[in-house]
C-alpha cells in the first residue's frame, strides 16, 4: 500500500456529522487520505493552508452555503509545489 503522503487528499465539506463520516470511511478504503470540514467558512481555512488534490462541497449548509463557499475557495492562491 502506499504512504500516507502518497495518497491523493481530499477535503469534504458539509455540516452533516453522520454523512462527513460516512463518505470519509468509504473513500478512505478505496485508498484516499480524507479531511472533513463541518462548515464553509471552515474548509475554505484549511484548503488556504493545505493542499487537496479534490475539494468536495455540500450545496446546502447554513451560513456559508455551498456557493458561496466555491466562490471563497476559488479565490485563494493557487497552491506551489
Amino acid at each position: 500500500m502506499a504512504s500516507a503522503a502518497a495518497l491523493p487528499r481530499i477535503l469534504y465539506i458539509d455540516d452533516d456529522d453522520g454523512l462527513r463520516r460516512l463518505v470519509r470511511r468509504a473513500l478512505e478504503r478505496r485508498g484516499y487520505d480524507v479531511e472533513g470540514a463541518g462548515s464553509g467558512g471552515e474548509g475554505v481555512a484549511k484548503a488556504a493552508v493545505g493542499h487537496y488534490d479534490l475539494v468536495a462541497v455540500d450545496h446546502y449548509m447554513p451560513g456559508m452555503d455551498g456557493l458561496a463557499t466555491l466562490q471563497e475557495l476559488m479565490a485563494l492562491p493557487a497552491p506551489r509545489r
